[in-house]
């Protein structure tokens, strides 16, 4: 019982993530988690198209390789001035935040 409880709760027949989601998360942590997913994809973006590697990103802005991988993943609650130093050393003049 308790297995297919669990499928109906996080595996509706027939809804997508977006509508699962929806039904746990407030609107206001909905928004927030999605401005931030933008802004590290744009990062990640960046530095993919700027040709470097988190390695070589971590010597050139001293953020360790560690914390890169954590903010590309979202599993860190970065601070402004890491993502401003990051964004600058991929070349980024502007971050989109919110359409």
């Amino acid at each position: 019982m308790a297995k297919n409880l669990a499928k109906k709760i996080y595996s509706p027949e027939g809804d997508d993530w977006e509508t699962h989601r929806r039904q746990i998360f407030p609107p206001e942590r909905i928004a927030l988690n999605d401005a931030r997913a933008e802004i590290m994809r744009t990062l990640i973006k960046a530095r993919q198209k700027a040709g470097l590697s988190q390695q070589v990103l971590s010597a050139k802005t001293g953020i360790s390789q560690k914390a890169i991988s954590q903010i590309e993943t979202c599993g860190a609650n970065t601070r402004l001035d890491t993502v401003v130093r990051y964004a600058v050393a991929v070349g980024l003049k502007k971050i989109p935040v919110m359409a």
